[in-house]
C-alpha cells in the first residue's frame, strides 16, 4: 500500500510538472509496475473483506448486547414478581383488623423484603458491570427506575405507619416503569422470533401486574370488611386490564405458550377466582372464564360484605394464579435466552468464516502475484539486486553467476573482474584501517591547509576530544602555549625540507590539562612527490615524566619527611656559602637530636614514630625563614642551615623559638608524645659561625 501511495504521489508530481494528464510510468521500475498491478486488486479485496467482517462483528456485538439485556430483564422479572408480593402483603398488613392476620402478613413481608433487596443488589451489579449495554434511551429509563427504587425504604416505612393512601400506588408506579423498560427493549431486538417472544413476555407481565393489583385491592377490602366506590372501580379496571392483556397474549403468543397458561389455569380451578369476584362485587356475567370476551358488570349498592371469604385463602388462590403467569414468563425468558445464544453462535461462526475466507483470499492473491512477478523479473531483478548489494557495505563483494556466451555474459565477466580488483583493494584498506584504529599511538592527519581530516581512537583517548569535535579544526587547538614561535618555525622548516620532524612537545587536552608527548610528523606525498597531507604520530609521555620526577625525589629528598637528604643539603650548603661571601653575611649550621625517641617507637610502634618525625619536620619548617634550609640526616637527627644572619643574638632568638615550638606536646592518633631536643653549645656555634664567615 505504501508503494502504491508513493507511486501515485510521484506520478502526480511529474504530471503537474509536465502539464500533462497522461500517466507516464517510464521512470518506474518493472518490479514496481508489477507490484502495483497486483496491489490494486489485493487492496480492493482487503477493503471489501474488512467491510464484510466488520458487519459480522457488529452483528455479534449486537447479540451480546441482547444477551446482556435479557439478563437484566430476567432480574427485572423476578423483581416485578417480588414487588407484587410485597405490595399485596403490605395491603394485608395495613387493612388487617386482627393481630393474627397482621402477624401472618408481617412474617411473610419480612421474608419478601430480604428477597427483593437481594434482587436489587444483583440488578445494580449487573447494570454497573455492563453500562455500555444500555442505550441512551434505556439509560434514561433506568435512571427513572433507580430513583423510584431508592424510595422503597420510605414506602416500607409508610406501610408500617398504616398509611393507606401512598404505598399501594407507589409500588404500582415502580412496577409500571419496569414493565415499560422491558417493553422498550423490544425495539432493539433485530430478530423477528426474538421480538415476538419479548412481546408475549410483556403481555404476560401486564397480565401478571393487573392480577397483582386485583389481589392487593381484594386483600385490602377483605381486611377492612368494607368496599368503597373507588375500590370497586379499581377492581373492575384491574379485571378489564387482565382481559385486555390476555387477548394481546393470545394474539401473539406461540401455541405452546398459550396452551401452557390455559392448562395451568384449568389445573388451578380458575373458576374459584370468578366466584370470589361474584361474591364480593355482586352479579357479574362472564361469557368466558379464560378472559376471551368482555365482562358485563353492574355496580353493587351495598358497601358491606355478607359472609366475606377468608383473606388468607384468597391470598393463596390469587398468588397461585400470579405464580402461573410468572412461570410462563420464565419459560419465555428461557426461550429468549436459547434464541439469543443461537444467534450469537451463528454470528460467531459467520464472523470466523468470513475472516478466514478473507485471509485465504488475500494470501492466495498475494502468493499468485508474487509468483508471477518473480518469473517476469527474475533474471533482471537478480542482476540489479546483486549490483545494489555490491554498492552497500553489507555485501560489498558478491559475484554474479556466469551463464551463456553472449553480451550479457561478457558484461557479467567484466563486472566480476572489477569486483576482484575491488576485493584486493579493500583488503589493503581494511589492513590500513586496522592499523590506524588499533595503534596505541595517537594519529592525526591534516591537509595542506592544516585542517584536521581524520584521527584515530587513541588520539581521542589522549586528548579528550571526540572525532566529530576535532575534525575540521586546526591542530593549534591542542597548543599549550609552552613552545615559542621560534620552536614552531624550526619544526615547519624541518618538515618542508626533510619531509619529517621528530621531537618532544607540550600539548593541551580538552579539559585544559597540559601533557608532554613524543611526536613524529611526516609529509605524505603523491606520485609526483608533492605533499598532499601531513600525518602526526605521537605518544603521551606523562607517565615517563612523572617517573623522572619520582626518581629525582628519591635521589634528593627523604622519603618519609620529604625534607632534603644529605646530597641535596650539601648542594644547598655550597650555594649558601657562596651567597654569604658575596653578601658579606654570616651562615650557621645547627644539629638537632630527638631525645627519648626510641621509647616512643617501642611504646607506640614505628607508625606512630614516623608520624611524630613528620610532625617535628613540619614544625621546624614553619619556624624557618625562606633563606633557611633543613635536612634529615637519618633516624632522629636533623641539621639546619641558617643563611643571611648578621649576629649571634639573631640566631639565639631563632633557636629559642624553634625549641619552644618543637618541645610542645604532640597529639598523634590519640597519643601524646613529649620530646626533648638537644642543640650544640653556643660556644661551638660561635666557632662554627666564625669559621664559616
Amino acid at each position: 500500500m505504501f508503494t502504491l501511495i508513493t507511486l501515485i504521489t510521484l506520478i502526480a508530481e511529474k504530471a503537474k510538472q509536465s502539464g500533462s494528464v497522461m500517466l507516464d510510468l517510464n521512470h518506474v521500475s518493472i518490479s514496481k509496475k508489477l507490484s502495483i498491478f497486483f496491489i490494486i486488486p489485493i487492496f480492493t479485496v482487503i477493503i471489501f473483506s474488512f467491510i464484510s467482517t466488520h458487519e459480522k462483528y457488529q452483528k455479534l456485538e449486537n447479540t451480546q448486547y441482547i444477551i446482556t439485556t435479557l439478563n437484566i430483564i430476567s432480574i427485572f422479572d423476578k423483581l416485578i414478581y417480588g414487588l407484587q408480593q410485597e405490595r399485596g402483603l403490605s395491603a394485608g398488613i395495613v387493612n388487617a383488623n386482627d393481630l393474627s392476620s397482621i402477624s401472618h402478613f408481617n412474617q411473610k413481608l419480612s421474608i419478601q423484603y430480604a428477597k427483593n433487596d437481594e434482587l436489587l443488589s444483583q440488578l445494580h451489579k449487573k447494570i454497573t458491570a455492563a453500562p455500555s449495554s444500555l442505550s441512551p434511551i434505556k439509560h434514561s429509563k433506568w435512571n427513572t427506575i433507580a430513583d423510584s427504587l431508592s424510595a422503597l425504604p420510605n414506602i416500607r416505612a409508610a406501610v408500617f405507619r398504616n398509611n393507606q393512601q401512598d404505598y399501594f400506588s407507589q409500588y404500582s408506579e415502580i412496577i409500571l416503569k419496569i414493565i415499560n423498560f422491558i417493553e422498550l427493549s423490544q425495539t432493539f431486538m433485530n430478530d423477528s422470533e426474538l421480538s415476538n417472544l419479548v412481546s408475549s413476555f410483556v403481555s404476560l407481565q401486564w397480565l401478571q401486574e393487573h392480577a397483582g393489583l386485583e389481589r392487593g385491592e381484594f386483600t385490602r377490602v377483605l381486611n377492612a370488611g368494607t368496599i368503597s366506590q373507588e375500590q370497586f372501580k379499581q377492581i373492575l379496571s384491574d379485571i378489564a386490564g387482565q382481559q385486555a392483556a390476555f387477548r394481546r397474549f393470545s394474539n401473539i403468543a406461540r401455541e405452546q405458550d398459550l396452551r401452557f397458561i390455559n392448562t395451568q389455569f384449568h389445573n388451578l380451578n380458575n373458576q374459584k377466582i370468578d366466584n370470589y369476584r361474584e361474591m364480593m362485587l355482586g352479579e357479574f356475567v362472564y361469557t368466558n372464564t379464560h378472559y376471551s370476551s368482555d365482562t358485563v358488570m353492574s355496580l353493587p349498592t351495598l358497601n358491606q360484605f355478607k359472609n366475606p371469604p377468608n383473606t388468607e385463602q384468597w391470598w393463596m388462590d390469587a398468588t397461585d394464579r400470579i405464580t402461573v403467569l410468572h412461570i410462563g414468563g420464565l419459560n419465555l425468558l428461557e426461550d429468549m435466552f436459547a434464541r439469543s445464544y443461537t444467534m450469537a453462535k451463528d454470528a460467531r461462526i459467520m464472523l470466523v468464516s468470513n475472516a478466514l475466507v478473507a485471509v485465504i483470499a488475500v494470501i492466495l492473491c498475494t502468493l499468485l502475484g508474487l509468483k508471477i512477478r518473480s518469473r517476469l523479473v527474475g533474471e533482471i531483478g537478480y542482476i540489479a539486486k546483486t549490483m545494489r548489494e555490491n554498492t552497500s557495505l553489507r555485501v560489498p563483494n558478491k559475484l554474479l553467476r556466469e551463464q551463456g556466451n553472449d553480451e550479457i555474459s561478457d558484461m557479467v565477466k567484466a563486472f566480476n573482474h572489477l569486483i576482484g580488483e575491488r576485493i584486493n583493494n579493500e583488503k589493503d584498506l581494511r589492513l590500513a584501517a586496522q592499523v590506524f584504529k588499533g595503534a596505541h599511538e595517537g594519529i592525526l592527519i591534516t591537509d595542506l591547509n592544516s585542517k584536521i581530516v581524520d584521527v584515530n581512537p587513541t588520539f581521542c583517548d589522549i586528548t579528550g576530544y571526540s572525532r566529530d569535535e576535532i575534525i575540521g579544526n586546526n591542530p593549534r587547538i591542542l597548543s599549550s602555549g609552552k613552545q615559542t614561535p621560534d620552536f614552531y618555525q624550526k619544526l615547519w622548516s624541518s618538515l618542508k625540507s626533510e619531509g619529517h620532524w621528530h621531537g618532544e612537545i607540550w600539548n593541551k587536552r580538552k579539559n585544559g590539562e597540559i601533557y608532554p608527548e613524543i611526536i613524529t610528523i611526516t609529509a605524505l606525498k603523491d606520485e609526483n612527490n608533492i605533499a598532499t597531507h601531513y600525518v602526526a604520530i605521537f605518544t603521551d609521555i606523562t607517565e615517563i615524566k612523572n617517573q623522572q620526577k619520582q626518581l629525582e625525589v628519591l635521589a634528593y629528598y627523604d622519603p618519609l619527611t620529604r625534607l632534603p637528604n644529605r646530597t641535596l643539603f650539601a648542594d644547598r650548603f655550597a650555594m649558601a656559602a657562596l651567597s654569604c661571601k658575596r653578601n658579606n653575611s654570616l651562615m650557621a649550621i645547627c644539629f638537632l637530636d630527638l631525645d627519648d625517641f626510641k621509647p616512643v617507637n617501642d611504646k607506640y610502634g614505628h607508625d606512630i614514630g614516623d608520624l611524630l618525625l613528620i610532625s617535628v619536620s613540619e614544625r621546624i619548617t614553619s619556624i624557618l625563614r625562606e633563606s633557611d634550609s633543613i635536612s634529615r640526616q637519618g633516624g632522629d637527627e636533623f641539621i639546619l642551615l641558617l643563611g643571611n644572619v648578621h649576629t649571634i643574638n639573631q640566631i639565639e632568638k631563632l633557636m629559642d623559638r624553634l625549641l619552644f615550638c618543637v618541645t610542645q606536646p604532640y597529639f598523634i592518633e590519640a597519643s601524646i608524645c613529649q620530646l626533648a631536643f638537644q642543640l650544640v653549645s653556643l660556644s661551638t656555634l660561635q666557632i662554627m659561625l666564625t669559621w664559616i664567615h
